[in-house]
């Protein structure tokens, strides 16, 4: 590859699914100078019920710490407000994270800021290709910000998505027109791209990140783009399951290079 990507296995769980991941993404990139990191978040009441298996993984070297970035809400809201940023609760949001899970990112950025590309992706997708294709696939893409999806001027009812919620203090306030909606169980960003979220929320500007992200990078004219513009690989099939169970979908219905989501267990697992 071209250029130095990191990839991020974002989760706050560990159980046998994620570990099963972690090793396939490992083995799948080796070789592309690509880093993987698993980022792990242990606000939520599972991860502090995985962390046992999280340890012992370490203390068998099954897992390095070298790969291992944690953040919960305290470590994150504490050094970001340091650094000038507005850290809002939505209403009706359960914990931080879920409205603004874009400030874990913005932490580990500024933590590893040595990589070209930032790749981010949740627990529960998977591909069913390797990840290797995927990266060789968008290895020439050089859009600054790459999502599940982008749609421009959309309009929610929801309070927290909407951009009159949002804090701005250097920005100029944002019309429906100029909004840009994304969706990110799987991303993309270009290391210029964090450069300026950074400046951005460092002067106390803040919004819902599905709709910030998308449309601060508009505002400054950085390329945006989704992961269902190019080729085959697309997110339009979505996979749910039924009680957290089964899959509605099984192996011989599944797509070749197509990510899913939500998974919530293997999707090679299932005849």
């Amino acid at each position: 590859m071209n250029n130095k990507n990191c990839f991020c296995l974002v989760t706050h769980k560990y159980n046998s699914y994620v570990k099963n991941q972690w090793k396939r993404i490992k083995s799948e990139l080796k070789g592309t100078g690509t880093k993987c990191y698993i980022m792990y978040d242990f606000t939520q009441p599972e991860s502090k019920r995985d962390m046992i298996s999280l340890v012992n993984d370490l203390e068998s070297k099954e897992l390095l710490m070298e790969d291992l970035f944690l953040f919960d809400e305290t470590v994150v809201r504490q050094y970001l407000t340091s650094r000038g940023y507005d850290i809002r609760y939505y209403e009706g949001i359960p914990n931080l994270f879920y409205g603004n899970i874009m400030l874990a990112f913005m932490l580990f950025f500024l933590t590893y800021q040595t990589y070209d590309y930032y790749w981010f992706k949740e627990w529960d997708v998977d591909y069913t290709g390797t990840w290797r294709f995927l990266l060789d696939e968008y290895d020439s893409v050089d859009d600054d910000y790459l999502s599940r999806s982008c749609k421009a001027g959309v309009e929610y009812d929801s309070s927290w998505w909407h951009h009159d919620q949002w804090h701005l203090t250097t920005l100029k306030p944002f019309d429906n027109e100029d909004l840009i909606v994304t969706f990110n169980p799987i991303m993309r960003l270009s290391h210029r791209a964090l450069e300026l979220l950074d400046k951005v929320y460092s002067e106390g500007n803040s919004g819902f990140y599905e709709v910030f992200l998308g449309s601060v990078l508009k505002r400054f004219k950085y390329k945006i783009g989704g992961f269902y513009e190019y080729g085959d690989l697309d997110l339009d099939t979505f996979t749910y399951l039924s009680g957290g169970k089964s899959l509605d979908l099984r192996k011989s219905e599944l797509v070749h290079n197509k990510l899913y989501h939500p998974v919530k267990e293997s999707i090679y697992g299932n005849a």
